[in-house]
């Protein structure tokens, strides 16, 4: 890290500290007149901040991302992540990250774990070309970026490397990013989805994708499209294994026909059991082939 951005760091850092003193813990009035400077000078480049995040894992995002309380985000559910990424194995991990947003959950695990690769799914592209600069900081070039839908759909036989190169042609020759990181939910019956790429996980690792050998973990939030993903996965899910960090939406399920009850029997379907590590406003499941 060079003087510049260390500097930066430290500024960050005492900020925060000074924000859990007694003394200033509850002047409201201070630091609501102290946070649109502070933060605004921040996030004027692409500086590293260091943060903590559950189970003590440190990573280093650009001063850019600060627009959210990344340290208490989804506490338990990054935790559950961390602790697999920390398991020893063999061979480097994957992780398959569906709904990826701007990537925060691919740079947990970039983090958490410098071997591991992630491929980051999300079918909002502006949202998605954020991801390589989420995890610009993370050792290595370990991130993949696909656009598009993961859906249960017979798809063309487009393996996951072509649609890789795919996406990346296209966040190359993309002009220049919006001024703000804003996070836009696309869904597949939303204005636009027809012209959003779809494809099944089955259709992208059908001949194994580098996958067959190595540990997977699945992780899933599509508001409320969970079983699509889960439908479109099944030979994944009974060839690989992997277990499945989900997000199910009690609240929109029901919209879209669908209840919590049988998001649970299509995972007891398929050998899996699971429990909730955390609720917000979503649940947090940990799912695992019994």
């Amino acid at each position: 890290m060079s003087s510049g951005t260390g500097l930066i760091d430290r500024f960050y850092q005492t900020g925060r500290r000074l924000r859990r003193m007694p003394l200033l813990r509850h002047a409201t009035w201070f630091w609501t007149a102290a946070h649109l400077p502070i933060f605004a000078f921040l996030r004027l480049g692409q500086w590293p901040v260091r943060q903590k995040l559950a189970r003590g894992l440190v990573w280093r995002i650009p001063g850019f991302f600060l627009r959210r309380d990344w340290e208490n985000y989804e506490r338990e559910a990054v935790g559950a992540l961390i602790d697999w990424c920390r398991l020893p194995t063999a061979r480097p991990k994957i992780l398959l990250d569906v709904g990826s947003s701007v990537g925060p959950y691919s740079a947990v695990a970039l983090f958490a774990d410098h071997e591991l690769e992630t491929y980051a799914f999300e079918p909002d592209f502006e949202s998605l070309r954020f991801a390589p600069q989420f995890c610009l900081y993370a050792p290595g070039s370990r991130l993949r970026c696909v656009h598009g839908f993961i859906a249960d759909v017979q798809g063309d036989g487009e393996t996951l490397a072509v649609a890789v190169q795919r996406t990346e042609a296209a966040m190359a020759s993309a002009g220049r990013h919006p001024k703000l990181p804003l996070t836009c939910y696309r869904v597949l019956n939303g204005a636009g989805a027809e012209a959003i790429p779809k494809r099944s996980l089955d259709q992208l690792t059908d001949n194994g994708a580098g996958l067959d050998g190595r540990p997977v973990v699945l992780k899933i939030d599509v508001e409320g499209w969970e079983l699509e993903v889960l439908r479109g996965a099944a030979e994944l899910l009974r060839r690989v294994r992997p277990p499945v960090l989900l997000s199910v939406h009690p609240d929109v399920l029901p919209k879209l026909g669908h209840t919590t009850a049988e998001v649970g029997d299509y995972l007891r379907a398929l050998g899996y059991q699971w429990k909730v590590v955390g609720v917000d406003h979503e649940e947090h499941w940990w799912c695992a082939p019994a």
